[in-house]
């Protein structure tokens, strides 16, 4: 199974001069873990919930501190074709939960750790 199969395509998006307060208010309203930090067009980081989590335990000022003084950069990314074996093997290598999915320079989709467990879910379903 190819990673744009299970990827999610619509990508909730920050950049890095936003709060964090900001930010993780789009993350709980959006229902997600992470955002794909841009710079214009050019993807330069990834915010996650682990981000948020480390920035508090920093003493940082939510509504004060920057995306970028917390996000992931360079950000782990994965091409629409990769096997989500792969993507998986990724994951558990630098230890992160989301990859962005990116072709030709451009974000296409966010796919998660969750994403992976779901289709491993399913896939046992359908071989019973």
């Amino acid at each position: 199974m190819r990673v744009s199969e299970l990827m999610q395509q619509e990508v909730w998006l920050t950049d890095p001069d936003e709060s964090l307060a900001d930010a993780a208010k789009r993350m709980r309203d959006h229902g997600v873990g992470s955002l794909a930090v841009l710079d214009g067009e050019e993807l330069v980081g990834i915010l996650t919930e682990r981000d948020v989590l480390w920035a508090t335990a920093d003493g940082a000022t939510a509504h004060l501190t920057k995306v970028t003084t917390y996000m992931s950069s360079p950000p782990v990314v994965v091409s629409p074709d990769m096997d989500v074996v792969e993507a998986g093997r990724l994951m558990v290598k630098w230890d992160v939960r989301h990859l962005p999915v990116v072709a030709l320079g451009q974000l296409r989709g966010m796919i998660s750790a969750r994403d992976l467990l779901v289709a491993e879910e399913w896939a046992r379903a359908l071989s019973r």
